[in-house]
């Protein structure tokens, strides 16, 4: 059985937004499993994109498909939501913000068995 998650982008205006996944603490992973759906509400001014990086937040030069989402505008829901493929592996996924790569807006999503 799939759930729904979702991680709230939260900063003002021209400050580094911080990534909080539902029941947990900012900056801290979102636990999921294979076929979960990922989706982010941007409570921010400002757009936000969360972009696959590598372990040490570099964005990657091209996402992975699915990719995790189109720009997120301010005070929407992303769009598509990330469904984790059925196959995947368990492990991590680190992400940041394509919009604002001189900021450390940072995530990760923990993917379980």
């Amino acid at each position: 059985m799939a759930f729904d998650w979702s991680i709230m982008i939260q900063g003002a205006a021209g400050a580094t937004a911080q990534f909080v996944p539902q029941g947990g603490a900012p900056g801290s992973p979102l636990a999921v499993k294979p076929n979960d759906i990922v989706s982010w509400g941007n409570d921010t001014p400002e757009t936000h994109q969360p972009w696959p990086t590598d372990s040490s937040y570099n964005l990657l030069p091209v996402p992975p498909n699915p990719n995790l989402s189109d720009p997120i505008f301010a005070q929407q829901s992303s769009s598509p939501a990330y469904v984790v493929p059925g196959d995947a592996k368990p492990g991590t996924i680190y992400y940041r913000c394509k919009t604002h790569p001189d900021r450390p807006e940072y995530g990760q999503i923990a993917i379980g068995a």
